[in-house]
């Protein structure tokens, strides 16, 4: 299922290459060991290898991007990602060479990504939206690890 606008299926067409390449790289990959921490797979993909601790909503942070797109991939365990336009929220500082920026502020909405067969592994987020990843779904904190595809926009 994808829930979607039409001008994000637009923006879909546009990144079409960027998608194949990072088809590709998951299909050719070997788990393990985790061999990476970040690889340049083209011109406007990056992949970076993650493993992290869930932690409370208030200590996580929100951030978007001005240039790049964000593909998260969940490998293992599981975690409560918010989102937000971003114009709502109160932007930070702008860090260009990493492309990011943090926010404050609040939201409701939520997804939940799970590595378990069949669940809902992977997010697309576009740029100036706002996540804050690594929220905890469950009383006690899991380790997470997953793939983050940076496409440049």
């Amino acid at each position: 299922m994808l829930l979607t606008t039409s001008n994000d299926v637009m923006k879909l067409n546009a990144i079409q290459p960027q998608l194949k390449t990072i088809s590709d790289f998951i299909n050719n990959w070997q788990q393990e060991p985790w061999q990476f921490k970040e690889e340049r797979l083209s011109d406007k993909v990056i992949v970076r290898l993650l493993s992290y601790k869930t932690d409370t909503f208030t200590n996580r942070s929100w951030e978007a991007h001005n240039h790049e797109i964000d593909l998260h991939f969940l490998l293992e365990g599981n975690e409560r990602i918010y989102l937000a336009d971003s114009s709502p929220l109160s932007a930070g500082e702008y860090h260009e060479e990493e492309d990011y920026y943090l926010l404050e502020g609040t939201s409701a909405r939520y997804i939940t990504l799970n590595s378990e067969p069949g669940k809902e592994n992977f997010l697309l987020l576009w740029t100036q939206e706002a996540h804050k990843t690594g929220v905890q779904d469950m009383p006690i904190a899991n380790t997470v690890k997953k793939m983050v595809f940076k496409i440049r926009n």
